[in-house]
């Protein structure tokens, strides 16, 4: 089971970009903001938000409640399994998570890291992170980044957008811990605050 994580990490990251175009078409944005703070798991959410990015999670995370916003998030060593986990192993997690926006002129810099912040430098079985930068709601380009065996993930990239319009940042971040953890993976979305870029 853990070689196939790697493999579907990155079959996460290429299907996600591959989708971007088909995600345009709905108002992602308004879709986001009704769901925002309900009790929902990240296949209810997708299956709303976006279907076709359902298959690109892995199935052990679909169950996982969607967080919303956090800043960091924290999972901790669970006593069922100290038998699996070495003394070494810490008692929990935390991931620290950004979602950064800038605009020079018509040019929106939009980014996401998820970083491994207690124990500094402690690496996860994998992490992803992916930014939407939403025009009046609507999704017209897609970046991310995903790594196994890691203590940080980051994604950031520039784009010229045409102006005339509100523009915004929605990322998505995902940690699958290690075995023994609870939760075993978390899934939340976070949100950069409105611009209004003139034509």
């Amino acid at each position: 089971m853990t070689l196939l994580k790697p493999v579907v990490v990155i079959i996460v990251g290429m299907l996600v970009l591959c989708v971007g175009v088909t995600a345009a078409q709905k108002n992602m944005g308004e879709t986001v903001a009704q769901l925002w703070g309900s009790n929902i798991t990240v296949r209810e959410f997708l299956s709303q938000v976006s279907p076709e990015l359902l298959q690109s999670i892995p199935r052990n995370a679909w169950e996982t409640t969607v967080g919303w916003g956090s800043a960091s998030v924290t999972a901790y060593k669970q006593a069922d399994h100290l038998t699996e986990l070495s003394r070494d192993e810490p008692d929990f997690i935390t991931v620290k998570a950004t979602n950064s926006f800038s605009v020079s002129g018509k040019t929106v810099t939009l980014g996401a890291s998820n970083t491994v912040v207690d124990p500094l430098f402690y690496h996860v079985p994998a992490m992803s992170v992916y930014c939407f930068l939403l025009e009046d709601g609507l999704n017209i380009f897609t970046h991310g980044d995903y790594d196994t065996d890691v203590w940080r993930v980051t994604s950031r990239e520039s784009y010229a957008v045409s102006g005339g319009a509100y523009y915004q940042n929605m990322s998505y971040h995902f940690v699958d811990y290690p075995v023994g953890y609870y939760p075993p993976t978390i899934f939340w979305i976070k949100y950069s605050s409105t611009r209004w870029i003139n034509e």
